[in-house]
């Protein structure tokens, strides 16, 4: 695609922006999800709101942050905005250098398979012991046509 033409994608142009960047810092995090209706892994996958989270990384942000996936993001406490913005940097810093996540037929654009799927903490581990040793076992629900995998011994779901 000729560069001088992206601006005319709307696609391209109704993106969030990239959790990643280092200029992304909490105050814009929280800015984002100010105001924000719905449950919270939902939000995360929106990309008008946030580019690049998608299902696996949205499992694995609260996962690690121990907020429950239908948590309402009205319900959020400055606390659970920390530590969702402070996971979100952790996992996606540690996707990229894994290559993303090659559960199936992903390829990075050198045509090479990711790594991460090799140490994922939920996604896909439905019945298996919670990695955090809190005596949880990964449960998996349905979340806007989308399967959502947590700990319920972590991931409580409190409002």
């Amino acid at each position: 695609w000729p560069s001088d033409k992206l601006k005319e994608l709307k696609d391209i142009n109704n993106l969030g922006p990239d959790p990643t960047a280092e200029d992304f810092d909490f105050k814009k995090f929280q800015e984002r999800l100010a105001g924000k209706k719905g449950k919270i892994k939902t939000v995360l996958m929106d990309q008008s709101i946030f580019a690049g989270i998608g299902n696996i990384y949205s499992y694995e942000i609260l996962w690690l942050s121990g907020i429950h996936p239908i948590k309402p993001v009205s319900s959020l406490t400055q606390e659970d905005i920390k530590s969702i913005f402070n996971s979100t940097k952790k996992i996606l810093k540690k996707a990229l250098e894994a290559r993303g996540t090659s559960d199936s037929d992903y390829r990075d654009p050198s045509g090479q398979k990711g790594h991460y799927q090799d140490i994922l903490y939920v996604y896909g581990l439905e019945g298996e012991k919670c990695q955090k040793n809190d005596g949880g076992i990964i449960t998996r629900l349905k979340v806007a046509s989308r399967s959502a995998h947590f700990c319920p011994a972590h991931q409580k779901l409190n409002f």
